[in-house]
């Protein structure tokens, strides 16, 4: 058999700014999974942690703050916390 490997999303999280008139913070929680049934070694599970704020146009030079590396209901989450013009 062959290595495996599962991404699975833990949790989500969206804390105020700082800053009064600052966007949220989102951290995503993601746990991958490395398996493969004929290994004993295996599975290895490994924690991760994504955060992200709001991109301001203005000042960052990107139009947005990329998620499309997240799963799609952190983005989906993102997009409601983060308003563009």
């Amino acid at each position: 058999m062959a290595i495996t490997k599962t991404t699975n999303l833990i949790s989500i999280q969206v804390v105020p700014h700082e800053l009064e008139d600052g966007a949220p913070i989102v951290t995503v929680v993601l746990e991958d999974v490395w398996d493969d049934p004929d290994d004993d070694q295996l599975p290895i599970i490994k924690r991760r942690e994504i955060t992200r704020g709001r991109a301001e146009p203005l000042i960052d030079l990107i139009p947005r703050t990329p998620v499309d590396d997240l799963p799609q209901l952190a983005q989906d989450i993102c997009n409601l916390v983060w308003w563009y013009d």
